[in-house]
């Protein structure tokens, strides 16, 4: 095995790949940016940093910038506080907490968080929030 072969199965090629589906992420609208966001729910930019440092919303990373789920934006501004309170309160990281809002749950019958969101599934969502949260490692 070649150096460069260690390198991309190391931690140096799971950086590489993570910086890569990030900014696929931001190409793809499941991230966009700060502004976008607060026009969209009708806040200021300050007003969304001050959700996210009491664990209301999260943000990730990418080339130096800050960018907010696109996903948060289909459901109402409620439920997306209660359920990332729920994330921020299990000590989820925001990647983990994004993949959370993308992926189908079986404790929500292989439905999305915003599918079990629509159908007022509020409390169902908080509390699957809790379980996965006990999965991930710290």
């Amino acid at each position: 095995m070649t150096r460069k072969d260690k390198e991309e199965r190391g931690l140096a090629g799971a950086i590489s790949r993570g910086r890569a589906a990030r900014e696929a992420w931001v190409q793809d609208g499941v991230l966009v940016s700060r502004e976008q966001f607060a026009d969209r729910w009708g806040v200021s930019v300050e007003e969304l940093a001050q959700m996210v440092a009491k664990g209301e919303l999260f943000e990730l990373e990418v080339q130096g910038q800050m960018w907010m789920p696109a996903v948060l934006l289909e459901v109402s501004k409620e439920a997306v506080v209660e359920v990332n309170r729920a994330l921020t309160w299990a000590g989820v990281d925001a990647a983990t907490a994004l993949v959370f809002w993308h992926r189908r749950h079986g404790a929500l019958g292989e439905t999305t968080v915003v599918d079990a969101l629509r159908t007022g599934g509020l409390m169902l969502v908080v509390q699957t929030a809790h379980l996965v949260a006990r999965q991930v490692p710290r």
